[in-house]
């Protein structure tokens, strides 16, 4: 699965930690921050901030220098990766190359360093990870989905991860990187269920935005008359110095936003800026403004849980409310993505249930009795054959009757016998009277 952006949001963090700059401190009181580029006995070189964009190299001499306060390379180099650190989501393979890289050089460069430890850590751990993304695996929520969770449910976890860019990068005030990873998420994902979250969150930033871009043409417009003034008051060689200094700021800037523009990024960042960028970006935050207020959020939120209940249903046997679900989920937004899925596994699930489901039993026809074929008489020369069945025999023809019969006369003749002798005592009763 790949997540196409300009920038990742965990490296946009990164770059844009501040660096610790040299400090001069003068007799005078006054301090000069900076980056100290050579010394000699007599002088120092330093390269300090003229304005919010222009540098100036400065040279002072040792004599009027109280004290210099340097940051040690090792800090300074620190201070650009010290964000780099594995997070909740994994990166892309060629992300993990730059990281790797640069916490490499690092602990190369500077073993002995106090941050020595804790970057060969931090390698260690983003080399673990990227084995496991090159066997197909990805990172989510600090949750690792194996491949076949992967490869079945890209759409839902490549939108899933944008959108937490896109959370991670309001809340930071990167307002354009925000917009991008919207940007890219309808690029690439448009039917995962986090797309109506990511809108309405696109719609709330905007205006953040717009408010940003507003400030900063104040602030290029304060520069372009700072500059202005600087160059009336300065002459000789200084003027032409800081006029050089401008140009060239001037012609940096403008190569960088061209360069930026030619990838095709739709959103320009607030930083480097000049008036043509931000006309540009105020231009695009009116236009989506309008496209976002336009998109029916509400009507993919209730497809979303149509498919969910879709889901749930299916997962217990009941097709005919998943059927249901998902029509409603279809004909609420037509490209959400779990619905389609969700309806071939549908499909394929009634299909298997007629497979395996038994059939009534077909009554046997009624058969007629066939007749009993005669036994042939029997003779020395012309035996009975001996598939023939034998006749039944006769009830009273059976011993057991003969046995019964038996019973009933010898329990006669004993009744009999009784009966005799209880009248011949009654009869002698009554001649004794």
């Amino acid at each position: 699965m790949t997540v196409n952006r300009f920038f990742s949001t965990a490296l946009i963090l990164c770059l844009c930690a501040a660096l610790r700059a040299d400090t001069v401190i003068l007799k005078s009181g006054d301090k000069l921050e900076g980056k100290i580029l050579g010394e000699t006995d007599t002088e120092v070189t330093m390269s300090v901030q003229v304005t919010a964009t222009i540098k100036d190299e400065r040279v002072i001499k040792r004599d009027t220098i109280e004290k210099i306060e340097k940051v040690q390379p090792d800090e300074e180099a620190w201070a650009q990766i010290a964000n780099f650190a594995p997070g909740s989501e994994s990166l892309e393979r060629d992300e993990y190359d730059r990281v790797k890289a640069a916490l490499s050089y690092f602990t190369g460069t500077f073993p002995k360093s106090a941050h020595a430890q804790i970057a060969q850590s931090r390698l260690d751990q983003f080399s673990t990870e990227q084995i496991r993304v090159g066997m197909g695996e990805v990172k989510l929520n600090n949750q690792w989905l194996g491949k076949e969770k992967v490869r079945e449910e890209q759409i839902q976890i490549g939108g899933r991860i944008l959108l937490n860019r896109m959370k991670r990068a309001a809340a930071a005030g990167q307002f354009p990187d925000a917009m991008a990873n919207l940007d890219q998420l309808e690029k690439n994902f448009l039917g995962s269920a986090s797309y109506p979250e990511a809108v309405d969150l696109g719609r709330r930033v905007l205006p953040s935005l717009k408010a940003a871009v507003e400030q900063r043409q104040a602030q290029l417009k304060r520069r372009a008359d700072d500059e202005k003034q600087r160059l009336t008051t300065s002459k000789g060689v200084e003027h032409d110095q800081l006029e050089a200094l401008i140009k060239k700021e001037t012609a940096s800037t403008e190569a960088t936003i061209t360069a930026i523009e030619r990838s095709g990024v739709k959103w320009l960042p607030l930083q480097p800026a000049n008036a043509r960028s931000m006309t540009a970006l105020a231009s695009r935050v009116s236009s989506e403004t309008s496209r976002l207020n336009g998109l029916p959020v509400e009507k993919m939120r209730e497809s979303v849980k149509a498919a969910e209940e879709a889901e749930k249903a299916l997962s217990t046997g009941n097709f005919d409310g998943a059927e249901k679900a998902l029509r409603d989920a279809t004909s609420a937004w037509s490209a959400n993505e779990l619905a389609k899925r969700l309806q071939t596994r549908l499909t394929d699930a009634k299909k298997a249930a007629s497979a395996v489901k038994p059939r009534e039993p077909t009554p046997a026809p009624a058969q007629t009795p066939k007749p009993k074929p005669k036994a042939a008489p029997s003779s020395a020369n012309n035996p009975a054959p001996a598939t023939a069945e034998p006749e039944e025999t006769p009830f009273f023809k059976k011993p057991v009757f003969f046995i019964g019969l038996a019973a009933v006369v010898a329990f006669g003749a004993v009744a009999g016998k009784m009966i005799a002798k209880a009248r011949a005592s009654a009869a002698d009763t009554t001649l004794d009277k």
